[in-house]
């Protein structure tokens, strides 16, 4: 796949300019909370950008361009935000706190819908580098399914004398073509109950608690008048359905990266549902009953983030990996 550099030579100064970000919300002395959030979303983009450096490759050129443009005007404009929060506050400062305030949210908002964009062109790329392997994984799915084994089983005389007269030159097979002819042999040989034990039983299990976990989160947050925190996790929720199919590809199955972020993902998105579901304690009296309240939504629109945050970077590099795996067995 060629690369294009002109698109990635983007990504160079953009990385510069998030590491300025990230300082300059680090030594911030107001805002420090918001300023934390902020910084933790730039560190996402970071994994990204590293990432996108390190693939060496763009599923749209132009698109993309344009998508790390306004990445750089979102990171200039979080620049001159996070300078004006390096001083303490003093006593005019409150003309100008609801104008901050919403700098942050604005901030917030454009830097997802920029994720989203990212997310929306790596599906596209791994749809497309996929598309000629479709009927290989197709065929695999189904001969690791009771009901292909037992077709084998039943036709293993025919399927055999098929096997026997095949060609004994192999050099030219793609390495798919090479583990479906493997998996035939083995469920010939050893039956169908031994293709559901081991690594590749525990990752269908993974994928399948990571697939109900999501829908849940989606569910519920669909139900609910949910805050900005949850919409975005919600997303990524959904984001991580549109994906998850990828993972029952060959060149990703046994790939220990897949097994790893695949586990990790899980554990945030369990963590994040959790959350989701907890609620404020109830205490007598009118201002026990705000304090506490407001204190909860604080904490939690805190720890979702985080969740958030987090499931984004594992997404993020399960793509990479996909990406990255099918570049190399795609010249």
């Amino acid at each position: 796949m060629p690369v294009e550099w002109a698109t990635l030579a983007l990504v160079g100064p953009l990385l510069r300019l998030a590491s300025v970000v990230t300082s300059l919300a680090e030594n911030a002395r107001r805002y420090r909370r918001k300023c934390a959030l902020l910084q933790d979303r730039v560190r996402v983009i970071v994994q990204h950008l590293n990432d996108l450096q390190r693939a060496q490759c763009t599923p749209d050129p132009p698109a993309m361009r344009d998508t790390l443009e306004c990445l750089r005007q979102v990171l200039v404009r979080a620049q001159v935000l996070l300078q004006s929060c390096q001083r303490k506050k003093n006593a005019f400062d409150f003309l100008k706190a609801r104008k901050n305030t919403g700098e942050f949210t604005f901030l917030n908002e454009r830097i997802t819908n920029l994720m989203e964009s990212f997310h929306v062109a790596n599906r596209t790329l791994i749809m497309g580098l996929y598309s000629d392997q479709i009927f290989v994984v197709v065929l695999r799915m189904l001969l690791q399914s009771d009901a292909g084994s037992q077709v084998l089983q039943h036709n293993r005389a025919v399927v055999q004398k098929c096997i026997n007269e095949f060609p004994s030159d192999v050099d030219n097979m793609t390495p798919e073509k090479m583990q479906v002819l493997d998996l035939i042999k083995g469920i010939l040989t050893l039956g169908p109950s031994s293709q559901r034990q081991g690594a590749a039983v525990n990752h269908e299990y993974e994928i399948t608690e990571v697939e109900n976990i999501a829908k849940d989160i989606v569910l519920k947050a669909d139900a609910m008048n949910h805050k900005e925190e949850i919409h975005r996790v919600a997303q990524l929720a959904r984001h991580v359905l549109f994906f998850l199919p990828n993972l029952r590809f060959p060149q990703l199955t046994g790939h220990p990266d897949t097994r790893r972020y695949l586990t990790k993902l899980r554990l945030e998105l369990h963590a994040a549902n959790e959350t989701i579901e907890s609620r404020p304690l109830v205490c007598v009296g009118a201002v026990s009953v705000v304090t506490i309240t407001n204190n909860f939504w604080k904490e939690q629109a805190k720890l979702i983030s985080g969740h958030g945050n987090r499931i984004e970077d594992c997404l993020q590099s399960l793509t990479f990996v996909a990406l990255n795996q099918l570049i190399r067995n795609n010249p």
